[in-house]
């Protein structure tokens, strides 16, 4: 069906009145009285009121780049492969959230944007929000139970974690519920067990950090007894912590990549010469500035040179972290805005060479020493490491070829100020 620009499918309850008149004053812009639930580089969520007074979630994706394009025109976009899914664990009657209507902007048969609407579940909760009040080891057992009948359906998840899945009230008791399927897949055939202990691992590495081991064990045993033929739990347990653990380190390598690529957390751009990377909390103009500071800090004559004093003291700088490694790194999005921030304080701004003809010679693919620096200090604090919070790179570059570096770190309190030591 054609409404506008959007060509839409609905779902056999959809209250069509209503969404029909969403539609047709829905472009670009979100509507003005749309409460913004999420916000990301691929996707946005809005809660928006119907004239009936139901309320709706809108989940708006618009198309990134010529792949996604070619994608959506062979196969399905991601709101329509949603609404599918959702569709799909209805019928083997999973609770799952409501989905209402799926539609899609194209431009020609190129996908520009696509939306998913489904209802709202009125005082749901996140899952993860539930487990940290240490008030879910009951709902546990009963994700267990329904990722037992996905799995026996053939259904791999992909995406499963406790972010994904909603505590709703039914029948007077909390009651999970599932969302953001998008990434589901059915197989026409019992799941087989290496993709089974890929879904259970992804969940028991997030559940390691809200739940205590013996709960952990509990989910699994529920699991592995909750469909026919029950399975051997011991055996199950070893093949899920194996799972787990080369799921920690996939994710702890991607997140260390992400300072070096545009996400939720970090930006990068070009300034002139520049190039920076940097967290989405620091503007890029209060990188220029501490810059500049470091540069009229440095001995007249010697910019750039080898012996300028490489390491400066910068005060009063705006954006990013209060002084401190994130607490917990993972849970936010590493870059991402934190408490306290954007935070006002001193900077400590280091210069480094870029690659010399030697050094390019020998290692034709290897990195300058300041990107090495600022992809180690994120692995450090990903890991841990008590350390000030990195900040930026700044490449200055000269026909491509990186001639210098700078590094930007939180000081820490109490920390010695370099620019009353000695140049390097």
């Amino acid at each position: 069906m054609q409404i506008g620009a959007w060509r839409v499918v609905w779902a056999a309850d959809a209250p069509r009145t209503a969404l029909t008149r969403l539609l047709r004053e829905l472009g670009d812009p979100d509507p003005a009285d749309a409460v913004v639930v999420k916000r990301s580089r691929v996707r946005r969520v809005l809660r928006v009121a119907l004239e009936d007074g139901s309320r709706v979630y809108l989940k708006r994706d618009p198309a990134r780049g010529g792949s996604e394009r070619w994608r959506a025109l062979v196969g399905r976009s991601r709101a329509m492969q949603e609404f599918v899914n959702l569709q799909r664990l209805g019928v083997l009657e999973v609770p799952a959230v409501a989905p209402l209507a799926c539609a899609e902007r194209r431009e020609g048969p190129w996908l520009r944007e696509a939306l998913l609407a489904t209802r709202e579940v009125p005082g749901a909760a996140v899952l993860r929000d539930v487990l940290r009040r240490d008030a879910g080891p009951a709902l546990l057992l009963e994700l267990a139970h329904h990722m037992r009948r996905l799995h026996d359906s053939g259904c791999w998840h992909r995406d499963l974690h406790a972010g994904n899945v909603l505590v709703e009230a039914r029948g007077g008791r909390p009651a999970i519920c599932f969302v953001d399927v998008q990434k589901l897949r059915r197989l026409p055939l019992s799941l087989p067990r290496g993709l089974r202990h890929r879904d259970l691992g992804m969940l028991h590495y997030d559940l390691a950090r809200l739940v205590d081991d013996a709960t952990r064990a509990r989910v699994l045993e529920a699991y592995a007894r909750s469909g026919t033929p029950e399975l051997d739990v011991g055996r199950l347990r070893a093949r899920v912590e194996r799972a787990c653990a080369r799921r920690a380190r996939r994710r702890l390598r991607s997140r260390e990549r992400r300072c070096v690529r545009p996400s939720t957390g970090f930006r990068i751009e070009r300034r002139g010469r520049y190039r920076i990377y940097r967290r989405a909390d620091l503007p890029h103009d209060s990188v220029l500035a501490a810059l500049e500071a470091h540069r009229r800090a440095m001995a007249p004559g010697l910019v750039g040179s080898p012996q300028a004093r490489r390491a400066t003291l910068v005060a009063g700088v705006l954006g990013g972290p209060p002084p401190g490694p994130a607490p917990r790194p993972f849970d936010r999005g590493q870059g991402a805005p934190e408490p306290g921030s954007p935070a006002r304080g001193a900077v400590l701004v280091r210069e480094e060479p870029g690659r010399g003809l030697a050094e390019i010679l020998l290692r034709p693919l290897g990195r300058h020493a300041g990107m090495r620096a600022w992809r180690a200090a994120h692995a450090q604090l990903l890991r841990g490491i008590d350390q000030p919070a990195p900040l930026a790179l700044v490449e200055e570059r000269h026909h491509g070829r990186v001639v210098r570096s700078y590094l930007l770190a939180r000081d820490a309190p109490g920390a010695e100020d370099p620019a009353s030591s000695s140049s390097e």
